[in-house]
């Protein structure tokens, strides 16, 4: 549920509302910025995991 606050709050943001925030509410602009720093890991991560199934041998 989290997750999805934050893409709905982050999404539509432009670059000029990014710089605004780091420079009028760093707070907020460092939240943002870890947690999609974190969602790009976690992406990243669920690829490196799939398997293919033709590499696990399997013949259709």
């Amino acid at each position: 549920m989290r997750t999805f606050y934050y893409f709905w709050k982050y999404a539509h943001l432009t670059p000029s509302e990014v710089y605004r925030k780091k420079k009028t509410d760093i707070g907020e602009y460092r939240m943002m910025k870890a947690f999609l720093f974190k969602e790009i890991e976690d992406r990243l991560e669920d690829k490196q995991n799939q398997i293919c199934p033709f590499m696990m041998g399997e013949r259709g």
